[in-house]
This record gives C-alpha cells, structure tokens and sequence, in this order.
C-alpha cells in the first residue's frame, strides 16, 4: 500500500517557536519509552515534535516520523504506513498481529524513535488498543513520541510512576513572556510582548497569528491590550481548528456556556436545562477544547480568546440565547447565596429590577468591607429613573458619594430620599431604617469634616431610631457607633456599643462586620493599655477573616503593639503584611497607614533606607482619601521626621493651626508632636504651661499618649529650670514605661531625654536603671571642637557649603570633620549623628 512521502518526515520550515528550554528539559533524561505531547490546536505540538526531531538527528539517533490523518483508521492501513515509516515492509504486519511482529521486528533493529503527529485523528479503539500494547511492551531499541490534541485512555499515571512514559501538556507548552519577547524581537510590538503574553495566555498560535497581524499592519501595537478572538485571523483559526472539530451538540454547549465567566457541571445544567450537562462538559474535557481549571475545584473557563469568538458566533446566529443564559445563571448563583455574582448576570440579562433588590440585600456587608467600587459599579449600571424609584438605592448611592469623597454629591441624594419618605406617613420598619441611614449618613458627613463629636451625636440617634428586631441594621450601625468612639478615645463606651454590635452581627451571620467590630474591640482595649486583649482578638481575626481590610487593621494593630513594646522584627512582618494586603486591595489609605508604621521601625532600627520610606510616605499622602487618616498621617510623618532631627521637613506641618482643645487622641498626637518640634526648634520656658495642659488632657487616652506627654513635660520643665516638675514628669513617664511595656515610645525620644538624666534627682535615676533606660553611652573617642561645630551647623539645616562659609573652611574639610564625627559616634549618614549627638547630649 502506498504511503504519501511527504507523511513521513516533519514540517520542511523550521518552527517559529522558540522551545529551547522546554526542548533541553525533554532530552535531559532521554531516552524513555513514551513521551506524549498532549493540548488544544495551536498550543505548538507539532512544532515541538519538530525541534525533538531535529535534536536527536544532530545526536546521530535514527529516528522515524509519521503524520496520522482520519484514513489511517482503517488497521491495514495505520500499520502499513507505521512500517513505512519505520523502512520495514508492509507485508510483514498484517494488521490482525502487527503488534507481536513489530516488536519482534524490532528486537533486530538499533534504537530508533517513532514520531506520530496528530493522534487525535484515531478514533478506532482498535487501534488505540493496539498502540496501548505496542507502548507497553516495546523493546527498549523503540521510543516513542507522540502528539495528539485529546488524551487517549492508556494508563498514562501508571507508565509516569514507572518513569516510561513523560506527558507534556498546556501547562508547559504555554510559551513564557520570555519566549514571546523573542518571536517580537523585530516587530514593531517588541515592546509590547508582555501586554501578548497577558492576552493570549501563552497560546502560541495566537501569539503567531498575532505577529502576523502585527507584520501585516492590521494590527497596531497599541491594540494588543484589546485583543480578542474576534479578530478575523484568530477567529477563523478558532472556529476551524477548535469549534468546528466538535459534534453539533457539544459545538451548541460550547456557544451557550461561553456567555459564563466560568462554569462547574451544576452551573451548565441550570443555563443550558440539560440534565446530561455534566457529561457534556466531562467529554469536552477529554477532547482538544481550550478550557483550563479554575482554582482546585470542579470550576472551568474558556481561553479569552476562544470565548471571545464563541460569543461572536453566538450572537450572529442565535442572539436571543444570551439574555436567557444570563438570566438563568442570576437566578442558579441566587439560589447558591452568591448574590454578588447573581447580581452580576441580572445586569446583562437586563433584569435590572431584580438586580436592584439584590444590590440592597448585599450592600450593608459590601460597604462594611468597604467594597466601594464594588457597589458603585452595581449601580452605575442600573437606570437613574430606577434608583430615583427606590429610597434604598438612592440611599445607597449617597453612600458610595460619601465613601468616594464626592461631598457635594450626598446632599441631593438625601434630600430626595427625604422627599420620598415624607410622601409616604407609614412608619414601617424599612422607613425606619431608611431615616436612620440618613442620620448616619449626616453623621459621616460631618465625620469628613473633622468633627467627630457631631458623628457620634448622629451615629447614636440613627442606632436609637432602628428597631430592635432589625438585627442587621442595628449590628451595621452599632459598628459605626464603635469606630467612632474608637476615634474619640471613649474606649468603655466604645467597647460596649461594639459588644453589642459584634451580637448582632453573629446572629444574622453578618461575619464581615463581625470581624469589624472585632478588630474595633482590639483597638479600644490597646486604647486603655489592655494589650493582652486587644492581641488576642487581632491575632483572632487573622485566623478568622478572609484576605480584606479588616485582616489589613489585624496586622497593622498587631505591628503597633509589637513596636511600642520593642520587637521590632515582628513590628516590620506586620506591617509589610498590611502593606501588601492594602496594595492588593487598592486601598490607599490603608496602604500609607501600614508604610508609616514600616517608616517607624526602620528609624528604630537605623535602617539605612528610613528616609526613603518617609519620603515615599510624604508622596502617598496626596492619595489618602480620608481627611482624619490623612491628618494622622501627617503626624506621624512629622514626629519620625522630628525624632531624626528633620526639623525643616516637618516645619510647615509643625506650625499649622490645631482646634484648641483637643478632643480625640489624633488631635492631642498633633498637638504633643508640634510642642515636640517647638522644644526643639524654638525652645523656650513659656512651653511648660503647654505641656501641663496636654498632659492632662492626655489622660483620658491611653497610656501611649500619657508618656509622650510626661516626656514632653519634662523637657518643657528643664527649659524652664523647674528640675522639681522634671523629676516628677520623667518619674510619671517611667512608671508608664514599667506598667505597659512602652520601652520603644521612650526610645523614640531618647535625644531628648537623655540630656536631661545627668540632673534629675538620684531617686529618679534610679528608677530609670531598674529599667535599663538611664545609661547614657559615651564615646570611645570625644569630638573635637571642630568637629562638634559642624555637627550643630548640620543639625541647624545647614548644607556643607553654607557650613563651609560660616566657618571659614572647605568643603573638602567639611567632609573630612563629618565622617571622623561619623566614624566616632558608629553612624553612616547626616540625621543619624545628629539624633545620636543629640542622645549623647552633645548638641546642648
């Protein structure tokens, strides 16, 4: 029987792909009994082939090729071509005994290996079969390397525990951005390589037709990051090499079912209201489909690209099909308590009205979670008139406004909601709860202001207007009445509103606000210097809570705690932690939260990278969206700035006017830290009046606050040579430090405490000995004159040159007296001599 030549060596071109490495990866360990190169069309099968051929032939291998096609089903003629391939006569295997003859053929024969290309064109289970035995029982002079787009029913996980058989599939013939760079190499998209390999997932019959488009100019560069399956190319490569290889009922599936984001075997069955979905689905799964698993579970999705032209297709020849698909798959995820991906399909479906009643059944945990752009997307997408309609939606988007910082537009919404309610005189539980979230809306309003008082004041009166059976909303708002209690440093009376808030919300399964008021509880226990209770319930919701900002508030509490008491190694994993988390959120505030704290313990640590981290802080202020977290930022910036002698940095902040008195711990942080910068900068004793004013003020605020205020005090009182006042503030100061732990907040000011130690009482030294707190370290070599010159210059602002004029030198020798100053006091930069002159009381 004759055999077409040209079925019996490789592709004559040399393949385009770049498969060395994957190439290299397959010879390490050659040979073996069976490779097998299994995947969709366009994944690069018989290119690789190709490669595997051209290297063993550069080994001296003999080697044998064959391209199977749909008419070698026929026995005769499968075994008749093998035989040709393999230069043996045809007559020698009939096709009833191929298989023993073959092998015993072989047995005589040095080692050759066997390529069969395209696999998938057998479908006589005879044959399969036969192929079966032939792999498990060939001689060791035959290997075998075969390529096929569906995965043919042999006991391939038996052969690769046995290490004869190697089976390459979609993972690793995905081509990497490295691959993809050199086949763009020349084209005008090199640039954009990364921007392809996003696009087409590694596929590399997509990656190639898209260079084609690109050589061709029907593509420009800058359209890659839309590229889709309906481009004309890859379209019709799609729907010949994929689509149109299915049977009518599985290409009918594969339309219907690509209108899904990804689907299981349940999901399939309720869109396509077929009961023999699931086994639809599993034999496209054993055929050369461009599907690929979602996660470890039973989830599936379609290649971009290939969805792409499926809905295209779809669309042009039976467009009714989507709505009804959506629609059905809204109503599956809302049977499953997945509303957001119910509500998801509604929108398309066009079921806006049902959309509308799921939005506000999951707004209250959306906006707990602070899933803003989440909501605001669900109701962009819904109609004015319909929001307009509905005292819920309206109330809803005065929400997302105020969360987005869109004052101006809340108003409105209020106003019209008020319309609404005032139109209608039934006092029915959803009014109810309709005033009460305009209340607190209000009270937000003001809370963007500045003035949390005023939201506390509403936060109250929206709780006191909920009933008491509308556990939800009463555990939604109670959870706000504690977060601003928690900003007002009313720890007991936050505490207790958060008690029952976190009841209310476990009992109608509300467990993100759960875990709300549970990080809040943590705050308000660190508040009142309780650390063990307020660890244990951050460390509790990080085992708790999924991936959200509330796992963001665990670790950026826990890396607080863990500075303030002097781990610092355990202070940085936290806030690395929230930063991270925060950044994959998207939430800016957060982020920059967890970078101050990141900015703290580097100082601590003399990190040589501490001011570079403050002034990435200062950058990311401007995207802060919260003005209170903003303002606290600031102060944080500016007392790390202070406390490494970056006075002129932190000037502007430092003199800005502060609401007098301060009424939150936030508003006494700023004004301690701008009477920290006076102290330093425009030091006088008509400061200590001041400081005893905050130092009773701080009393209600927790520990941490109190010793900064005591230190605070007792710099204030040595500027005004009070040494009695002194003694009693940095006594007060060390009892705190020996109560809560708070080694690390002393640290912080050691530069200027440390001068103050030579001349408080004996009994005060003392106290700071028994706390390993009153050794001031001296040199092994003082400072010359000189040298303490410059180093005051420096810590005044001055740059080299403008030292260099003032006194009388050059720059050169500017240089030479800052590094014999930095060699002495063990530092390597500017601020840290100056910080640590200033512990040393050098700099007095």
């Amino acid at each position: 029987m004759h055999v077409i030549p040209t079925k019996l060596r490789p592709p004559s071109t040399t393949p385009a792909l770049p498969r060395t490495a994957l190439v290299d990866q397959l010879l390490a360990d050659w040979p073996r009994r069976l490779t097998l190169v299994q995947a969709p069309a366009g994944y690069g099968k018989t290119a690789l082939l190709t490669l595997l051929w051209q290297q063993l032939g550069l080994r001296g291998g003999a080697r044998a090729w064959l391209t199977l096609d749909t008419e070698d089903n026929l026995p005769s003629r499968f075994w008749a071509a093998v035989a040709a391939a393999l230069g043996l006569d045809a007559a020698t295997l009939p096709a009833d005994s191929a298989v023993p003859l073959l092998i015993e053929a072989l047995l005589e024969r040095p080692l050759i290996c066997l390529f069969l290309d395209d696999l998938h064109t057998i479908s006589e289970p005879a044959l399969l079969t036969s192929l079966e035995r032939l792999i498990a029982y060939a001689p060791p002079q035959l290997q075998l390397v075969i390529a096929s787009r569906s995965l043919p029913d042999w006991p391939l996980a038996q052969w690769q525990a046995r290490q004869q058989a190697r089976l390459v599939q979609v993972a690793e013939l995905r081509l990497t951005l490295a691959e993809v760079r050199r086949l763009l190499a020349h084209t005008p998209a090199a640039e954009q390589a990364a921007m392809l390999a996003a696009r087409t997932e590694g596929w590399a019959a997509g990656v190639l037709l898209a260079a084609q488009l690109l050589a061709q100019g029907r593509l420009r560069p800058d359209q890659l990051a839309s590229l889709a399956g309906d481009a004309a190319v890859i379209a019709e490569y799609l729907a010949s090499e994929v689509l149109g290889q299915q049977p009518a009922e599985r290409q009918d599936f594969l339309l219907r079912t690509a209108l899904l984001d990804q689907f299981s075997a349940a999901l399939c069955a309720a869109v396509l209201e077929r009961a023999d979905a699931p086994q639809l689905l599993a034999a496209l799964l054993r055929q050369p489909v461009l599907i690929s698993a979602v996660g470890a579970g039973d989830w599936w999705r379609y290649h971009p690209l290939f969805a792409t032209m499926l809905r295209q297709r779809l669309a042009a020849s039976a467009p009714e099909q989507a709505a009804l698909v959506y629609l059905r798959a809204s109503h599956w995820y809302a049977q499953q308590d997945q509303l957001a991906s119910a509500i998801s399909y509604a929108l398309r479906a066009g079921a806006v009205e049902q959309a509308a009643e799921w939005i506000e059944q999951i707004a209250g945990p959306l906006l707990t979670e602070g899933a803003v752009a989440a909501l605001a997307e669900c109701l962009d997408a819904l109609p004015a008139a319909l929001i307009a309609a509905r005292p819920g939606l309206s109330l809803l988007a005065a929400w997302v406004a105020l969360l987005r910082g869109q004052w101006l537009q809340v108003a409105p919404y209020i106003t019209h909601v008020e319309r609404l309610l005032a139109a209608d005189a039934a006092a029915s539980p959803m009014l109810m709860a309709a005033r009460s979230q305009i209340v607190a809306i209000q009270g937000n309003l003001a809370l963007s202001q500045g003035d949390v008082a005023t939201a506390v004041g509403y936060a109250e009166q929206a709780l006191a207007q909920i009933p008491p059976d509308n556990q939800l909303m009463r555990g939604i708002l109670g959870v706000e009445l504690g977060s601003l209690l928690v900003l007002a440093g009313r720890w007991s009376a936050a505490q207790a509103a958060l008690r029952l808030a976190h009841a209310d919300c476990v009992a109608v399964g509300n467990l993100a606000s759960a875990s709300t008021a549970a990080v809040l509880l943590g705050q308000a226990a660190y508040g009142q210097g309780d650390l063990h209770t307020s660890v244990e319930r951050w460390q509790a919701v990080l085992h708790a809570a999924p991936p959200s900002r509330i796992r963001v508030s665990a670790h950026y509490g826990l890396g607080l705690a863990a500075y303030e008491h002097g781990d610092l190694v355990s202070a940085t994993q936290h806030a690395e932690q929230a930063r991270a988390l925060a950044l994959q959120l998207a939430d800016a505030d957060q982020a920059a939260l967890a970078l101050s704290l990141r900015a703290q313990v580097a100082s601590a640590r003399q990190e040589l990278r501490a001011p570079e981290l403050r002034a990435q802080l200062a950058a990311e202020l401007s995207a802060v969206r919260q003005p209170l977290v903003r303002d606290h930022l600031a102060t944080l910036l500016a007392h790390a700035q202070i406390c490494a002698a970056e006075l002129e940095q932190a000037r502007a902040w430092a003199v800005r006017p502060q609401p007098q008195p301060p009424t939150t711990p936030y508003q006494l942080e700023t004004a301690l830290t701008q009477l920290h910068w006076r102290c330093l900068r425009q030091p006088s004793a008509t400061l200590l009046d001041l400081a005893r004013t905050l130092a009773a003020q701080a009393q209600p605020f927790g520990p941490t606050l109190r010793l900064r205020a005591a230190l605070l005090t007792a710099v204030c009182a040595d500027l005004a040579a009070d040494y009695a006042a002194c003694d009693a503030a940095i006594s007060a100061a060390l009892a705190l430090v020996a109560a809560h732990g708070l080694r690390q907040v002393w640290l912080d000011d050691a530069s200027m405490v440390a001068p103050l130690l030579p001349r408080v009482s004996s009994a005060v030294l003392e106290q700071a000995r028994s706390l390993g707190l009153a050794a001031a370290p001296t040199l092994a070599e003082p400072l010359t004159p000189r040298e303490l010159d410059v180093l005051r210059m420096v810590a005044a602002g001055a740059s080299n040159q403008q030292i260099a004029a003032a006194l009388v030198l050059t720059v050169g020798t500017v240089k030479t007296h800052l590094n014999n100053a930095y060699g002495k006091l063990q530092v390597k930069r500017r601020t840290a001599a100056v910080a640590r002159a200033r512990e040393l009381g050098l700099l007095d």
